[in-house]
């Protein structure tokens, strides 16, 4: 007799955890589609310099984590350079893209301030429409 009540006690206990955890879930979702909806017409928006930039970004990183040497090393600085400028020329950042005397880490560090400017901008536009 007192199993039997343990046992249906711990089954209302249980299925409670299931409901309130249906619940969370099912809340949080909408909360997370609405900002999935967003980041995906942010990512809609995005200019082909700003894809560009991102994934010359990644291969840098990658490349400076792994302390690639050498020609592959040159080819990356090489690429990530030229999307950087080629960036913020879109942006309407010329005069920081035409700067000669900035070595590769000064202008990928202007490119990603600019870059994150852009994208906060984009951002507040899409949210006030």
């Amino acid at each position: 007799m007192g199993d039997q009540k343990i046992m249906n006690k711990l089954k209302i206990i249980f299925a409670g955890l299931i409901i309130s955890a249906t619940m969370l879930t099912s809340c949080g979702s909408n909360e997370e589609l609405a900002n999935a909806e967003t980041a995906k017409t942010i990512e809609f928006a995005k200019t082909t310099e700003m894809l560009n930039f991102e994934s010359s970004l990644k291969e840098w990183f990658q490349a400076k984590s792994q302390k690639v040497t050498g020609a592959s090393k040159v080819a990356t600085n090489n690429k990530i350079a030229e999307d950087a400028k080629l960036l913020l020329t879109s942006i309407g950042k010329t005069e920081i893209a035409n700067k000669t005397t900035q070595n590769t880490e000064e202008l990928v560090r202007e490119a990603m301030k600019a870059y994150s400017e852009k994208l906060t901008e984009m951002y507040h536009q899409q949210t006030n429409n």
